[in-house]
């Protein structure tokens, strides 16, 4: 890969690179693309260890790291902190350990609207054989989608349990499916319906 492109960022799993963790000197407070508070550093690494053992040279990389404190206090084996983890390998020592990886969760939240537009809106089944009917089919589902984010935006606003965020499948669940069960008395039928939306006071 570097003897194709100038910089690379690569997600990596925690078990692969953990035990550099703990190496991380200062830890600088940001927060993240929701707002939430989290700690972020950076340290070298040098993975493919036995690679190196058999004589070839070590390559240093960087690996940015951001950790966010569990919600449910819950101390991790492996850390001995009660944090969640996530990392990023670089050959990129120059560019400032924020604005880096700003740039590499930017990709992530362009591949989250095409994960969100293949599971909510039929991307991942195309309904013709034929490319330019998939084609008009694509640009409509897209613009449902988008239809999608504002009547969500709105409805936020006046009910509680509407996240200007949710999925269509927790939309469904919070707001448009209700629980009744019909019961027979007096020899007729009648809906019962359980539950309440709440407004907004």
């Amino acid at each position: 890969m570097e003897e194709n492109v100038d910089s690379f960022y690569i997600g990596t799993r925690n078990s692969y690179v953990q035990k550099y963790y703990s190496k991380v000197q200062n830890w600088i407070a940001a927060k993240d693309q929701k707002g939430e508070d989290i700690l972020i550093g950076s340290v070298e690494c040098f993975p493919f260890l036995n690679k190196y053992e058999k004589g070839e040279p070590s390559n240093k990389y960087r690996l940015l790291i951001k950790k966010k404190l569990r919600l449910d206090g819950q101390v991790d084996l492996m850390t001995n902190d009660a944090f969640d983890y996530h990392s990023v390998i670089t050959n990129d020592f120059t560019t400032d350990l924020k604005i880096a990886l700003d740039f590499y969760y930017h990709r992530g939240a362009a591949e989250k609207q095409f994960d969100i537009l293949k599971n909510d809106f039929g991307w991942n089944n195309l309904p013709f054989s034929n490319l330019n009917e998939n084609t008009v089919f694509l640009y409509f589902s897209a613009m449902c989608r988008n239809l999608y984010k504002i009547i969500l935006f709105n409805l936020s606003k006046t009910y509680k349990n509407v996240n200007p965020r949710h999925r269509i499948k927790r939309f469904i669940f919070s707001f448009t499916a209700t629980p009744a069960r019909w019961t027979r008395s007096s020899r007729q039928w009648y809906l019962s319906v359980f539950g309440k939306i709440q407004l907004i006071a």
